[in-house]
């Protein structure tokens, strides 16, 4: 009689962690997240626009992940 109670009791515990574990998985078939990278400005007395350019590189390139993330924004 103890044993039927402790199976019943666990069930809807077992029942909702196979749901979580199949939720929280990702989908192989999924579409890559998208990530815009909006262009900005540098205010100063002097031209920085090499550097706004190599920050915007180095950003797409550290942040897209080949097949989970692309990073969209202005391309050169």
């Amino acid at each position: 009689m103890m044993k039927t109670k402790i199976t019943l009791g666990a069930l809807p515990l077992l029942v909702s962690f196979i749901l979580v574990l199949f939720t929280a998985s990702p989908s192989f078939s999924e579409e890559p997240k998208k990530l815009a990278i909006i262009p900005f400005t540098m205010n100063s007395d002097r031209d920085l626009n090499f550097l706004r350019e190599g920050i915007m590189d180095m950003l797409s390139s550290r942040l897209a992940w080949k097949g989970r993330l692309d990073v969209i924004g202005e391309m050169h």
